[in-house]
């Protein structure tokens, strides 16, 4: 047998030291050391985190037939996955290295793996059902999404809300060591979607023929065509979502960002990615655990507390990666509403005669004016609908406590 360079007293050569697997371990570190450097930052280029996933750009490129500019890194991404089975799983996913880490730790604590079907698929079929009515019933899943979901604002870290999300990430990282393999191999709709795109490029090589021998089920289970599967997955996914949009069962009424298309469109397209509730420099974008609809849970909504939305602020809409907030400029945002101004008259201070003229003062789009009542005898605060953006600015100025005299409505 031929002795090894350190049996010589030699130094071994780089190129023996840099396996396959280490340089693709040591790929997967950098990914994950990178995105959470990038996430607690609050960098702007955290929109590169959830919008490296395929399945979330080619979810939201069909439910709102719109091309935004980081789409573009996904769909790249799902090209390469014809091409490599798992190409972003194996080299760039930091959500996989996490799972992976935990697989290693179930094993060596005597778990392991359980057989049975893999959901992953049925998921995207379902979600890209359900994006042919403009509301994907899965995209939350997406596993970068939900790693940036890990990563709330530093401001709102005494707040319950935010830990909802890195909670939830523990609990698949947990649920992962338990149960070995899980996410990964079962459940993740990013490594799922890959999958299908694979299958898809084997099947278009190999022609029609070879499509009926493609499975959508793991080894040993009852095998279906993919033809009939994706049939049956679209189509529960599309009469899902037209349940949800067309009979209304979500009736969600939340104040949202600056540029949020309508709900329950909105509440589906979310990823939960916190991006936008980082990037708000006034820190009023706050995550919905109060709503009674499961589909709202975990969505961005405003609160005006202690700021307002900035009229020289867009920076949410350019980190969203799914268009559930629309790109937004500068000359865009006094013609973007989020609510309306409403004025209760019995708490305002100028109904018991005391000089107040905070909500004029402070409304940067002029949307305030006073009008006299010969019916009280006194001046009542009118807004102008038209004027009127809902940034909050004159819910926040407004010195009644502890209840405002003029609040921020959902304008329906």
């Amino acid at each position: 047998m031929a002795n090894s360079p350190e049996q010589h007293g030699k130094r071994p050569r780089f190129s023996e030291l840099v396996t396959h697997s280490n340089l693709r371990l040591g790929t997967r570190v950098v990914c994950l050391v990178g995105s959470i450097f990038i996430l607690t930052k609050s960098s702007p280029w955290m929109i590169l985190i959830p919008g490296a996933s395929p399945f979330v750009a080619a979810v939201s490129l069909l439910a709102t037939f719109t091309l935004k500019m980081v789409m573009g890194l996904g769909l790249a991404i799902g090209i390469l996955a014809l091409f490599s089975r798992r190409w972003f799983c194996q080299w760039m996913c930091p959500v996989g290295l996490c799972m992976d880490t935990a697989t290693w730790v179930g094993r060596r604590l005597g778990r392991r793996p359980r057989s049975g079907r893999a959901w992953g698929q049925w998921l995207v079929l379902l979600t890209f059902g359900g994006a042919f009515f403009g509301f994907p019933l899965f995209l939350w899943l997406d596993p970068l999404s939900i790693l940036a979901g890990a990563f709330p604002p530093k401001e709102q870290t005494g707040s319950i809300s935010a830990w909802a999300s890195p909670l939830f990430f523990a609990g698949l990282v947990v649920f992962t060591a338990w149960w070995p393999h899980i996410w990964c191999m079962r459940t993740c709709p990013l490594g799922a979607f890959q999958d299908l795109l694979k299958m898809a490029a084997a099947a278009g090589h190999s022609g029609v023929r070879r499509i009926k021998h493609i499975t959508l089920v793991s080894p040993g289970a009852t095998r279906f065509g993919t033809a009939r599967r994706t049939f049956l997955g679209l189509a529960a996914g599309t009469a899902g979502a037209s349940i949800f949009k067309f009979f209304k069962i979500t009736k969600t009424h939340r104040l949202r960002p600056p540029g949020a298309i309508p709900d329950p469109t909105f509440s589906a397209l979310c990823t939960r990615c916190g991006n936008c509730a980082r990037a708000c420099p006034s820190q009023i974008i706050t995550y919905d655990l109060k709503s009674n609809e499961w589909t709202s849970l975990f969505t961005p909504t405003l609160q005006f507390d202690h700021d307002y939305c900035r009229e020289d602020c867009v920076a949410c809409t350019q980190v969203c990666p799914s268009g559930a907030l629309q790109l937004l400029s500068l000359s865009d945002k006094p013609h973007t509403k989020c609510g309306v101004a409403q004025v209760n008259m019995d708490l305002c201070l100028l109904r018991d005669d005391r000089e107040c003229s905070a909500c004029q003062r402070w409304c940067p789009f002029d949307a305030v004016h006073y009008v006299f009542s010969n019916e009280h005898y006194t001046l009542n605060p009118v807004i102008d609908t038209e004027k009127c953006t809902g940034c909050g600015a004159c819910q926040t100025y407004c010195p009644t406590q502890p209840k405002k005299a003029i609040t921020i409505l959902v304008q329906t």
